[in-house]
């Protein structure tokens, strides 16, 4: 004898079909926002117990007092929140050298070390000045852009966050020719350059293969501490755009903009194209936009060069300084890795 169905056995069935379905849907999350899925997964994933922070130091009873003194004092409280952190890792910062990187007037005002401490979190960062040799301030904020951009602490962010992500402000390399004798900018060399160059003509010669570069270009270019004449090789399309930019550089007299073959890379256009104009300078300055797009290893190449000849208006002024001496005809930027891999420089005054 057959066996009886129930009588809601077919819809049973369907019940059943519909909740594996539903099951299914929410196994493979489709269900879900996109964001609430993502914080599913963070909240799954079994996340790695931090390391010891081995670096982070007890604040010192002087340093203590000093915070004390700030708390009743005008600083904004961003930056006693940004002096306390630092105060924990106050052993990075080195009084003698940090003042060697001020104006005269400014060395004055730095006493101790919580002076130092407050002077980095008020304005040194954002500056591009080193606590020591232990950090390279404009190092870390050109590689992580994010930051330069929000105006954090360059320290503060790199014990919070990027040590942990391995995001160092300089490598083994760095770190050794950073302690070489290498010229170091000299913030008194401003002044005494305008004077010295007041008679003397600077032109500065670009070929902007990809003219979206051209604005920051323009921005490096302010840092040179006088006037000067900018001679641009470019595509055609790029030649009305890249003469707004550079016109209204604040420094620059003119700006000469033109189209050249794409022969020779930056070669051709600077030695053909305005060959008849760099007689004319007793001091040029020569630079190539790079994106090298075939090697990621590249990376950071183009700013590199940037950040060591006009970085600043003490690093250009350093640099033409140094072309004041009748024993040096070049100056060029200090190697990275990449380069001392082989890869020739393109970019030196």
């Amino acid at each position: 004898m057959p066996k009886r169905r129930h009588a809601l056995s077919a819809l049973s069935n369907t019940t059943r079909h519909l909740f594996r379905r539903s099951t299914s849907a929410l196994s493979r999350r489709q269900l879900l926002a996109k964001i609430l899925r993502e914080r599913l997964n963070r909240l799954r994933q079994r996340r790695a117990p931090r390391a010891q922070n081995n670096r982070r130091k007890k604040i010192t009873p002087e340093l203590q007092e000093f915070i004390k003194s700030l708390k009743t004092s005008k600083i904004d409280k961003a930056v006693i929140q940004d002096f306390r952190e630092l105060s924990h890792y106050a052993y990075i910062f080195d009084i003698e050298h940090y003042k060697r990187q001020l104006e005269s007037e400014e060395k004055e005002a730095i006493h101790n070390l919580g002076d130092v401490i407050l002077h980095y979190c008020t304005s040194g960062s954002q500056r591009g000045i080193d606590p020591s040799h232990l950090f390279d301030t404009t190092n870390y904020l050109t590689k992580n852009p994010e930051v330069a951009e929000k105006r954090t602490n360059a320290m503060v962010h790199f014990f919070n966050h990027g040590i942990h992500r391995n995001r160092l402000s300089m490598d083994d390399i760095h770190f050794m020719r950073k302690m070489a004798n290498i010229k170091r900018p000299d913030p008194s060399a401003i002044k005494q350059i305008k004077e010295d160059l007041k008679s003397k003509k600077i032109g500065v010669f670009l070929h902007i293969f990809y003219p979206e570069l051209g604005k920051t270009i323009a921005n490096y270019l302010r840092n040179i501490p006088c006037e000067i004449d900018v001679y641009i090789s470019t595509s055609k399309e790029a030649v009305q755009g890249l003469h707004k930019i550079f016109s209204q550089i604040e420094n620059c007299r003119k700006a000469d903009v033109r189209c050249f073959q794409n022969t020779g890379r930056d070669v051709a256009p600077f030695f053909v194209g305005f060959g008849d104009k760099i007689l004319q300078y007793e001091i040029i300055l020569k630079l190539h936009s790079k994106k090298s797009p075939h090697s990621s290893a590249l990376n950071g190449w183009f700013l590199h060069c940037l950040d060591n000849l006009i970085g600043n208006k003490s690093i250009s002024a350093t640099n033409l300084k140094s072309l004041q001496n009748s024993d040096t005809s070049i100056v060029y930027p200090v190697e990275n890795y990449t380069l001392s891999l082989g890869i020739q420089h393109d970019s030196c005054w």
